[in-house]
């Protein structure tokens, strides 16, 4: 996540060598402005708004930071009697949004009170659905929550990846599923796997999302597909994944977790298990270029102009300004 100045992390450390947190990043220099340290690994997205970072650990420590120094402002401990916190943080400047395994939370923006819980569709797997709304309705996969009152409106028979919200209906990866009624409209015929920690991005008539086979025996790729229909615009295929590397744990994957970024409706950046983060043409998904970065990129992408921003499984973070056909790094 970036706001133009600083580039903010939520850092994982599965070594238990006490490296998990918060962190944030000069965009210009690289060099590390400030870091708070959590009490457990930070799995997905951290949100910012307003000078404010939000962030939650895997055992459930939400935290508030100071955007400018790092430092906290307010900090709630969150049940983990219905699993572990993997997804990411979002919020629409009055309440942020978060979820365990099988609950969604809404806690006041200022203070961190809890201001609702409410039971959502559960699963291992399920607990990386980052939150998203869209006005008065907060969606969690396909389970549809009253954004004021944490009122369950309606509970789909899926929900296990990040939705996003469209002029169609609600996009969860392959599949598109009814606005109201959340139920399933069409499913995209790409490789099995049809859940996981990537949300899809959106524009004007297209999704965009990554995918792979369930058995990860295929490298999978990148798709684009019609929001109406569900048919295939084109496919843009990874090399590989990387198994293991020195420096960090083992680490299995087929197309990756790293959520697409669109960039001034033209460029769509990713990165992959195969190591590579690529700037991809929207309209045919020709690769304008890509950058080898030697480990799994399981971060999203932060774009601010014409600069993007990546981490590594390496532990490091790059900075990259993209031309057409090439990405000079800082």
């Amino acid at each position: 996540m970036t706001d133009g100045k600083r580039v903010y992390i939520g850092i994982r450390d599965d070594d238990n060598k006490g490296m998990q947190g918060v962190a944030a990043v000069d965009a210009s220099s690289g060099e590390q402005a400030w870091r708070f340290k959590t009490e457990a690994s930070i799995r997905h997205t951290v949100a910012v708004s307003s000078d404010r970072v939000f962030a939650v650990g895997f055992n459930g420590q939400a935290v508030a930071l100071d955007a400018r120094t790092g430092s906290k402002v307010w900090e709630r401990h969150l049940s983990l009697a219905q699993g572990s916190f993997y997804s990411g943080v979002v919020t629409d400047g009055r309440r942020v949004y978060l979820r365990s395994r099988a609950r969604a939370f809404a806690l006041d923006f200022d203070s961190g009170d809890v201001l609702w819980s409410v039971e959502v569709p559960g699963g291992w797997h399920q607990s990386y659905a980052t939150p998203v709304f869209d006005g008065d309705r907060v969606f969690v996969g396909t389970a549809q929550i009253d954004a004021t009152s944490g009122e369950l409106l309606h509970k789909g028979e899926s929900g296990s990846i990040s939705s996003s919200i469209t002029p169609h209906g609600i996009a969860l990866g392959s599949q598109m599923f009814d606005y109201e009624k959340l139920q399933p409209q069409w499913t995209a015929p790409i490789h099995g796997r049809r859940w996981g920690s990537a949300s899809t991005a959106i524009l004007k008539d297209r999704i965009y999302t990554t995918g792979s086979d369930s058995g990860h025996k295929k490298a999978g790729g990148f798709y684009a597909f019609d929001a109406g229909s569900g048919e295939i615009a084109w496919f843009h295929g990874f090399e590989g994944c990387i198994l293991w590397r020195d420096g960090y744990r083992s680490y299995s994957g087929g197309s990756g977790s790293s959520s697409p970024a669109i960039s001034g409706g033209q460029i769509i950046y990713v990165g992959a298990d195969d190591g590579n983060l690529r700037a991809l043409n929207i309209e045919d998904g020709e690769a304008l270029w890509k950058y080898d970065l030697g480990s799994p990129v399981a971060s999203s992408p932060a774009v601010s102009g014409n600069a993007v921003f990546v981490a590594a499984l390496d532990g490091n973070v790059y900075g990259f300004v993209s031309m057409a056909d090439e990405a000079e790094e800082r």
